[in-house]
């Protein structure tokens, strides 16, 4: 399936922590075997690497700690309810899990 159609399918269903497509489409039908599409998604902020790195200082370390568990929760909350509309994540990593303004997102890009 088609990575554009995904992420529609998912926020149809209201996942939480899955952005918004603005704009899909293909580009070229066929080259060598593969599709080149296209996506246009809606900002959904820094990979979880970057931003903790941005947040890790020793005078903070409550608000680290506090970080960190929210982003955990929310990936965790948005992978049982992808899975619960049967699309299962096969690369998550911290550069496919976003931070923007205290909210988690999750690029299910292959």
């Amino acid at each position: 399936m088609p990575e554009g159609a995904i992420y529609e399918y998912l926020y149809e269903k209201k996942i939480i922590g899955v952005p918004q497509v603005y704009k899909r489409g293909i580009v070229v039908q066929e080259m060598f075997g593969y599709r080149l599409e296209f996506i246009i998604l809606q900002h959904w902020g820094y990979n979880v690497k970057e931003y903790m790195e941005s947040r890790c200082h020793a005078s903070n370390a409550d608000d680290f700690s506090s970080t960190l568990s929210g982003i955990v929760r929310q990936t965790f909350s948005c992978l049982v309810q992808t899975k619960c509309h049967e699309v299962l994540h096969r690369d998550i990593s911290a550069g496919t899990v976003a931070n923007f303004i205290r909210k988690t997102y999750i690029a299910f890009l292959s």
